[in-house]
């Protein structure tokens, strides 16, 4: 079995521990910027991103508001909550994952700190395509000429501001196939149009 890979990170949120503890801890909050659906237990956080993308993480340690341990397929996953700041840290012992954490992670986070300082709704179209992973994310950024990077784009993953709000993109390779997440924290009125919009988007380039 390979060495684990320990990913962590340490990023700065405008907020209180307990804002900050209510976004990573209650379906509430994780749904503002994790994943659109999720259902917590006192054992359990369930998150889905569409069909075919979803998970179940088993909760290890829940001390609010400063620390919440979970493992997810033998890879443990930890918060340590402070006032104004987040420490991290995954590990892992698969290689894929391994590559991913550092751009996965910084995004996911971005996200977090956007909803912590935000009033959103998450807007999210997951696919799933057999058009490969850099044809999907060339063809994404041919829409977002007229936004605002907020985080560059690196190895698929990217985040960009406008009017309607903070868009995070997931352009993952999923064994042989791409898995394409757009996540939407919108702040704009119109989140149906802004569904349909991008829904149709992501049909366009997952094709």
């Amino acid at each position: 079995m390979p060495e684990p890979y320990l990913y962590e990170i340490s990023v700065e949120i405008p907020a209180a521990r307990e804002k900050i503890w209510e976004l990573i801890s209650t379906e509430r909050g994780l749904s503002k910027w994790y994943a659109p659906e999720v259902r917590v237990t006192p054992e359990t956080i369930w998150a889905s991103w569409g069909p075919g993308m979803e998970g179940e993480s088993k909760i290890t340690v829940w001390e609010p508001p400063h620390r919440l341990r979970l493992e997810w397929g033998g890879s443990p996953l930890e918060y340590r909550v402070e006032d104004g700041k987040l420490h991290l840290s995954n590990a892992t012992s698969n290689a894929s994952s391994a590559e991913c954490l550092p751009y996965a992670w910084p995004l996911f986070l971005s996200a977090l700190s956007y909803a912590a300082t935000h009033e959103v709704e998450n807007v999210t179209e997951f696919r799933m395509t057999k058009t490969p992973r850099e044809t999907v994310f060339a063809r994404l950024m041919e829409h977002t000429r007229s936004f605002e990077p907020r985080m560059a784009p690196g190895h698929g993953y990217a985040s960009f501001e406008s009017a309607d709000g903070l868009l995070c993109i997931f352009n993952e390779q999923c064994g042989s196939d791409t898995g394409l997440t757009l996540s939407w924290l919108a702040t704009s009125g119109d989140t149906a149009g802004l569904r349909q919009r991008w829904s149709r988007i992501a049909d366009e380039v997952t094709q």
